[in-house]
């Protein structure tokens, strides 16, 4: 295990800058239940990274630690087969795990407590408890375990999540089919951690799984058509495809009434009414290969592959063009992409290395930041994690092997955490404050 501390006073840890933006960020966005009194030692957890005075954490009991907690940051480090745990209250590695092959992704349950480890190369899936989780009027703060779930399959793919429901494609390849298999925070925390349901199809397809409430809705193998699979216990039973086609489907996201499918000539949007869809296509004059959405948001974000941005209104059947980069001439190249976890900010990297941020209130731009480098015609394998505590987003800059901190309000740097590797995957875990849950 890396141990970066060396000498670490209440959260202060040499060798990881931290500047002064990013302590007031912390105080100025960190979500406190409304049960939750501001105590000194509350006050400390959450700066614990400015040198308090007092505990970090409340006493323990029955050996669990109870303190307010701004989350932990969960990545593989390239070229190995480890994963690491980071807290971001005391600013060091606090657990690795050695798994059995390379992390290739890393991405949070849907409540937030676990970080479902994708490892491509080798068609497995590992689950890390986080360790940071409510209970009652308090938030505990346990050591990270790896779950003894292991789930496998060919070409673990895409993964999605909406409201407490996951699902996870499998592409499969020859003669392997296709498969998906859904999963909750409460399915993971039973025993040693259980999947809800699995389906396999017919055959491979590069396909996605979209979990919606009661069923899945997930791509046909000629990649041209949705089905809706409705959930009975731990099985799902197939339904007839819906009559809008999707040539080339690729990306998907949902909000509370929508699920939508980037295609060749548009955007396939799905209305769920109870038992009920209905389903229309939307046309943009480009191909859609990605989309982003939030159950808060009645729009999807849509791109296309040049960079393109179409914002898409499912209800008005309507396509906008976005200028998100600050160049209506022409859109730089996407990178990556992330709407935060209040559902308040687009935050679009470029290949330069660029941070964009998007207002979704209005779909304004409201600035950009250098994040990263950049490298080559790329960020070099940036990924970006969505604080559930802050309007914060965490970027992994593999070339500077390290994490900057980017402060969505006020589109700034707001941390630079130097971990000594290069960082593969990310995602944060922890207790989502007001207004940032999913659920």
């Amino acid at each position: 295990m890396h141990d970066l501390s060396n000498g670490r006073r209440c959260g202060v840890t040499p060798g990881i800058r931290h500047t002064q933006s990013f302590k007031e960020s912390i105080m100025s966005h960190i979500r406190f239940n409304t049960s939750t009194l501001l105590r000194p030692a509350l006050i400390c957890a959450a700066l614990s990274l400015a040198a308090c005075n007092d505990k970090d954490t409340l006493p323990a009991d029955d050996d669990h630690s109870h303190t307010e907690s701004t989350g932990r940051l969960v990545f593989g480090e390239d070229a190995s087969n480890k994963v690491h745990v980071y807290d971001l209250d005391h600013g060091e590695l606090i657990e690795s795990f050695t798994l059995s092959n390379p992390v290739s992704a890393v991405h949070a349950s849907p409540g937030r407590r676990y970080a479902v480890v994708v490892q491509a190369t080798g068609g497995q899936v590992d689950f890390i408890d986080g360790g940071v989780w409510l209970h009652g009027d308090h938030t505990h703060a346990d050591d990270p375990v790896k779950l003894a779930l292991s789930l496998t399959g060919i070409k673990p793919a895409h993964y999605r999540e909406h409201e407490d429901q996951a699902a996870l494609f499998y592409d499969g390849e020859g003669a392997a089919a296709a498969k998906f298999e859904l999963f909750t925070d409460a399915s993971l925390g039973i025993g040693g951690g259980a999947i809800v349901a699995r389906q396999t199809l017919p055959g491979p397809v590069h396909g996605i799984a979209e979990p919606r409430p009661g069923y899945v809705l997930a791509v046909d193998t000629t990649r041209t058509q949705v089905l809706p699979y409705e959930l009975h216990g731990d099985h799902f039973h197939g339904g007839t495809a819906f009559a809008t086609s999707c040539a080339n489907l690729h990306g998907g996201s949902s909000n509370e009434d929508y699920s939508a499918f980037g295609c060749q000539d548009g955007v396939l949007v799905v209305r769920q009414q109870g038992d009920t869809f209905t389903d229309a296509k939307i046309a943009t004059p480009k191909r859609i290969t990605q989309v982003a959405g939030h159950p808060e948001l009645a729009q999807f974000a849509a791109f296309a592959g040049d960079g393109t941005l179409y914002v898409i209104d499912p209800a008005a059947g309507t396509a906008t063009e976005l200028d998100w980069d600050g160049n209506p001439a022409a859109s730089a190249a996407r990178s990556q992409h992330l709407i935060d976890a209040t559902g308040h900010h687009l935050a679009v990297l470029d290949a330069t290395g660029m941070l964009h941020v998007v207002d979704t209130g209005d779909w304004t731009r409201k600035g950009g930041v250098q994040a990263v480098p950049s490298v080559g015609s790329g960020t070099g394998g940036s990924r970006l994690a969505a604080s559930g505590a802050a309007e914060l987003i965490y970027v992994s800059s593999p070339t500077e092997r390290a994490i900057v901190a980017i402060d969505l309000e006020h589109v700034e740097e707001a941390g630079h955490f130097d971990l000594g590797f290069v960082p593969a995957g990310l995602a944060w875990v922890g207790v989502a404050g007001d207004g940032h849950a999913h659920e």
